[in-house]
């Protein structure tokens, strides 16, 4: 072992190895691994102090922090005088040039079953207050909490002395205090809350309404959410029949979700947000604590409860072959006895139920109200409602009848603004939006062809062009788009020539994690193979050679990130701007070494190495060869033209 990284981490598995909870540690003499882990089994020493005198040992920079963390103990909301049960440590380990963050408690073991008694949950109808448990410590290995972004460990772990935030603007207390309760999951899956929201939230007219979404494009990931309430701080008693996911109006739009509550009596809530992407859509989010002073007497329940499918669109709505939703949004203002048309397309021949709920209403009592009709795969759902008020449309679908129906997407069909005060008559605002609606059919059709006749453009000039980026951001939107299965046929083109690029020259750079092209970083004074690799890299993105001339001008511009780091660069890269002097340059420095002793010292050089390698090869054989890479455009301009005549688009 040779770098700090390698050091660090081979410290971090061996311990996290180490069985300190069960079994025998004999003492070893003072100041030994055996002496300390016989400390930390016997809870005289914490896990956070071993690893940094084994760090320190290894001749590691490394510091013990002291402060608050926010453990399963927490419960967001908690006032200041209780955060003395929140006090532990965590480490800082000095790696390469920067102090990262170690929390080994939570990186070797996880507390399961722990449950306070504050919170009543109502499920089916049935009331169950938690009774209080501290649960059990059981063996976890979390990657986690290893090298952790100061970004992110600041939102767990709030330290004595602020300099150890490692911010550039350290958070006050206070604002650690007022967040929500993020968990892991939250960062796993790049989720954020709107507007910056606090961990505590004020009903205003008997509402609270929470934003989310996640940052990752195309999220395929699932929300869900748990309405409790507080039996210890709260003045009323809440009704034993009360159902309070019925409260709570969970809102897609594809990755946009938006919760509504409405609360049934005054008091004290937590709404606890579920999610993540399949098989794991279950994990812990993030709490808010809700306080409401303001409920609105006699305030209905929702129609329904959705459960995971929720109220609208969602992005796995198209594995169950309905794509192109008319009505995007889980929430539809409409008129009393008026007409509302849904509609969607069919991928696949379904069999399709739809069904209108009303809490007043029994369903067989409603179905005058709804209709349906499927006309060349354009699936229509005819709906008005009986009375002011809120209903419920679900549809459910199936490929054969032998097969059980599943619930596929929900509407909440409602005569008033389920987030505002309940009024009933707001004749002014629902014209306003009937005038908005009819606007929206008239402009729909003429808009829907430029808008697919663009995509599918776009789809075909990229696969003439043969650039990788280009290629890769035309397929997201078709494949994103309500025209996927009408552009099928280019896509599919456009996907192999993509695959066909991929496969060249680039794929090795797309497929390295940020955490690898940091490896490059941790040099201060790289080998000649290295530096030599990294500067012919930059030449051939068009860096100037003045710009170049030693390490740290290379570290510097490696350093840069968003739409100028190194693999968003590389991935947008066209070779027509690539320079004649770059081309040769670049040559000359790679053609001083070979792959295997680069490999050696560093793999993320060495996949540099090939990109380059690959690149200038490609080049001159296409300049020696001009055949080659006219042959290569006229067969991708014949496909993408052959492509975009087929019928069925």
């Amino acid at each position: 072992m040779t770098t700090d990284i390698e050091k660090v981490r081979s410290l971090f598995v061996w311990m996290g190895c180490q069985n300190f909870q069960s079994g025998s540690i004999p003492n070893g003499k003072e100041d030994s691994p055996l002496s300390y882990m016989s400390k930390v089994k016997k809870k005289t020493m914490s896990y956070a102090a071993f690893f940094v005198k084994i760090c320190r040992a290894a001749g590691l920079k490394s510091v013990l922090i002291k402060g608050i963390a926010k453990s399963v103990v927490y419960d967001v909301g908690d006032p200041l005088e209780e955060l003395q049960q929140l006090r532990n440590n965590w480490c800082a380990i000095h790696v390469n040039g920067d102090w990262r963050f170690v929390f080994p408690l939570w990186a070797y073991s996880a507390v399961e079953g722990r449950i306070t008694d504050k919170y009543t949950l109502i499920e089916g109808g049935k009331m169950s207050r938690s009774k209080a448990s501290p649960g059990s410590a059981v063996k976890k290995f979390n990657e986690f909490f290893f090298l952790t972004d100061p970004d992110v460990f600041i939102h767990f772990a709030f330290p004595d002395n602020p300099d150890w935030q490692l911010l550039t603007v350290p958070l006050t207390l206070d604002r650690y205090l007022e967040e929500p309760y993020f968990r892991q999951p939250y960062f796993e899956n790049k989720l954020q809350v709107a507007t910056l929201l606090p961990g505590v939230q004020k009903a205003k007219h008997g509402i609270v309404e929470i934003g989310m979404k996640s940052l990752i494009e195309n999220w395929q990931g699932l929300l869900t959410y748990q309405l409790f309430f507080n039996n210890k701080k709260s003045t009323e008693v809440l009704p034993k029949k009360t159902q309070l996911s019925n409260f709570v109006l969970m809102d897609r739009c594809n990755s946009n979700w938006k919760f509504t509550v409405r609360f049934p009596i005054d008091g004290v809530y937590k709404l606890t947000i579920n999610g993540g992407v399949p098989p794991k859509s279950n994990e812990w989010v993030c709490d808010f604590k809700l306080v409401c002073k303001t409920a609105i007497e006699d305030i209905p329940p929702l129609p329904c409860d959705t459960g995971a499918v929720g109220w609208g669109p969602s992005n796995n709505l198209e594995q169950y072959g309905l794509t192109a939703p008319s009505h995007t949004h889980g929430t539809i203002l409409t008129k009393l006895r008026q007409y509302l048309y849904i509609g969607f397309t069919l991928t696949k021949k379904l069999f399709i139920r739809s069904e209108l709920i009303g809490n007043k209403y029994k369903p067989s009592e409603l179905d005058q109200y709804v209709d349906q009709r499927i006309t060349n795969r354009e699936l229509v759902v005819k709906v008005m409602v009986p009375e002011d008020g809120e209903f419920a449309l679900r549809v459910y679908a199936r490929e054969t009848k032998k097969l059980p129906e599943e619930n596929v997407i929900n509407y909440l069909i409602t005569t008033d603004d389920p987030s505002g005060p309940r009024t009933y008559r707001k004749e002014n605002a629902f014209e306003k939006n009937l005038r908005k609606e009819l606007i929206k059919v008239i402009s729909k059709k003429a808009k829907s062809r430029r808008d697919f006749l663009k995509i599918r453009k776009d789809l075909t000039d990229a696969t003439v062009r043969r650039h990788y980026g280009t290629l890769d951001t035309a397929i997201k939107k078709a494949r994103e788009s309500k025209y996927e299965a009408k552009l099928k046929n280019t896509t599919k083109k456009a996907e192999e020539v993509r695959n066909e690029v991929y496969s060249t020259w680039i794929h090795e750079i797309l497929d390295m994690k940020p955490s690898t092209v940091a490896e490059v970083k941790t040099y201060k004074n790289p080998p000649s193979a290295i530096f030599d690799t990294m500067k012919a890299v930059y030449l051939l993105l068009g860096e100037s050679a003045d710009m170049l001339k030693s390490w740290e001008d290379i570290h510097s511009v490696l350093s840069t990130i968003g739409n100028d780091s190194l693999l968003q660069r590389i991935k947008t890269f066209q070779t027509s701007q690539l320079r004649e002097h770059a081309l040769e340059e670049a040559q000359k420095l790679t053609e001083q070494h070979d792959l295997p002793s680069i490999k050696s010292k560093s793999p993320a050089a060495g996949t540099f190495y090939v990109w380059v390698r690959d690149l200038v090869n490609m080049i001159n054989d296409e300049r020696s060869n001009p055949k080659r890479k006219k042959k290569r455009k006229e067969i991708s301009t014949f496909s993408a033209k052959t492509t975009s005549t087929k019928k069925s688009q």
